[in-house]
């Protein structure tokens, strides 16, 4: 890769200094900033390629962190008026034709999340096509790398893209090559390595399961400064995650906004879900009925008054929980998974047992041995449904996981699974991909396939999609480790 970039000098590999400035303030969100330094137009064609990328990307963040309805149509607009400039310009260099890739991506994105599938894939197959262009033409120009890197991981794992998408499409993908390629960029210095470093530490966390590395690489990412308040906000969710909640709340309480930044509401649901975590429920109380008083009712809305409804719920005032609880049906919108399990809950109306609910909070936020405590307290007998008896199973063998119990964890994960039988929860397959993820720790290849398999069977359950996407993620996991096993023998 060094002697590639050395084809190219650094200069034309980097942003103009003011733009570049403006890209990292849209990074911290400070938009109008940014664009106040994209407001002066710099002579020459490879420059103003490079206004119109930040441009787009500023618009982009924006409206994915605004809970304001998304002005679709002006966005839209404007974007389309971007891509004809970009298109139109006479012998385009590098930056032109990566520009007018990332333009294409930007719109595929938004599309994707507000207008709809088939639009956002007609935007994200002219991107892909741009970028893979411009390698062919300038493979030393390192900013295309970051997108090449996404497209490879994007279309090699989403199963509808290696079917009959890519046969419409005539994409190719790879995971482990896409993956190779971002940790290239997030080490390469040229313009935009930051968003290679984000990007990078994500798909480390969420899709090659390394926390350690991912949570260190966000961390350097976000290094801490108080006005990166979009790097803080994802450090503490990644935090958050990984059942660290101090560390999370130490984290979320370092970003400062202050006037040069857009409204940014997400930090307020995150702090309120993880004083729940901590059954700090005056603070969760506070901190969500702010979020839900000015979230988008089509972002993570029923999802806040689940978690409001929790906090009443426990803290025992029952007219606010019920008020909250019928506020989940209320709006017909839904943002994400969060959303979906919340409307599940809503349309069961099973209302949990207070100390499971107590023992899946504590546990979700790291604390595992007051969560432990609470299970122990538990006496079987003492529960109405079979449901709670399930998950009273599941909580305590991931417990045990936590503690390196492998025995007893595996033991309990076995009896949530014939507890369940097959009701429509998620413990079961839950408990099947834990066991068929402990088998291919184990190299145990048959076992760990079968366990994935089963995850799948089950009825529909809150998670049904996201677990079904995580059981094929882990075969796809399966199949290159047995494949590289093999390929050492």
């Amino acid at each position: 890769m060094g002697l590639l970039l050395a084809v190219l000098p650094a200069s034309a590999q980097a942003f103009y200094p003011a733009y570049g400035k403006a890209y990292a303030l849209a990074f911290k969100l400070k938009i109008d900033s940014a664009r106040l330094l994209l407001g002066a137009q710099v002579p020459g064609q490879e420059q103003e390629a490079q206004r119109l990328l930040i441009l787009s990307l500023a618009d982009m963040i924006e409206n994915m962190v605004r809970e304001t309805p998304s002005p679709t149509q002006n966005y839209l607009n404007a974007q389309d008026n971007r891509i004809t400039t970009l298109a139109g310009m006479s012998k385009p260099g590098p930056w032109a034709r990566h520009a007018l890739s990332e333009c294409y991506l930007h719109k595929a994105l938004f599309q994707g999340l507000f207008v709809g599938r088939i639009s956002a894939s007609l935007s994200f197959s002219k991107a892909y096509f741009s970028n893979k262009s411009l390698r062919e033409r300038s493979p030393a120009f390192g900013p295309a790398l970051k997108s090449a890197a996404l497209y490879n991981i994007v279309i090699g794992q989403v199963p509808e893209y290696g079917g009959w998408l890519a046969s419409m499409f005539g994409f190719s993908g790879n995971v482990d090559t896409g993956t190779a390629q971002l940790q290239r960029a997030s080490l390469t210095p040229v313009a935009q390595q930051g968003e290679a470093i984000l990007l990078y530490s994500l798909v480390l966390l969420y899709q090659q399961h390394e926390p350690e590395k991912g949570l260190a690489l966000l961390k350097k990412y976000a290094s801490h400064e108080p006005d990166n308040f979009l790097g803080l906000t994802f450090l503490a969710s990644a935090y958050k995650e990984n059942h660290q909640n101090e560390k999370a709340l130490a984290t979320i309480r370092l970003a400062r906004a202050d006037k040069t930044h857009i409204p940014y509401y997400y930090p307020q649901l995150l702090k309120g879900e993880l004083f729940l975590q901590n059954l700090e429920l005056d603070s969760a109380i506070v901190n969500l009925e702010a979020y839900v008083a000015v979230c988008n009712p089509k972002r993570l809305k029923k999802h806040a008054l689940y978690r409001l409804f929790t906090a009443y719920h426990l803290r025992g005032d029952s007219a606010l929980a019920n008020q909250s609880f019928y506020a989940i049906g209320a709006d017909g919108e839904m943002g994400g998974d969060g959303d979906r399990y919340a409307l599940y809950f809503f349309t069961h109306g099973e209302i949990p047992d207070k100390r499971l609910l107590q023992a899946r909070l504590l546990s979700d936020g790291g604390y595992n041995a007051r969560a432990q405590a609470v299970l122990d307290s538990i006496i079987p007998s003492s529960l109405h449904t079979l449901t709670e008896l399930t998950e009273l199973q599941y909580r305590r063998a991931r417990l045990a996981q936590r503690r390196k119990d492998t025995a007893s964890a595996d033991r309990l994960f076995k009896l949530t699974i014939s507890t369940a039988q097959s009701l429509p929860t998620y413990y079961a397959p839950m408990a099947c991909l834990q066991l068929g993820e402990a088998a291919l720790t184990k190299k145990n290849w048959k076992q760990a396939e079968d366990w994935f398999d089963k995850a799948k069977t089950y009825p529909k359950h809150e998670y049904k999609n996201a677990l079904d996407d995580r059981a094929d993620m882990d075969k796809r996991r399966l199949k290159r480790a047995r494949k590289a096993a093999e390929g050492k023998k």
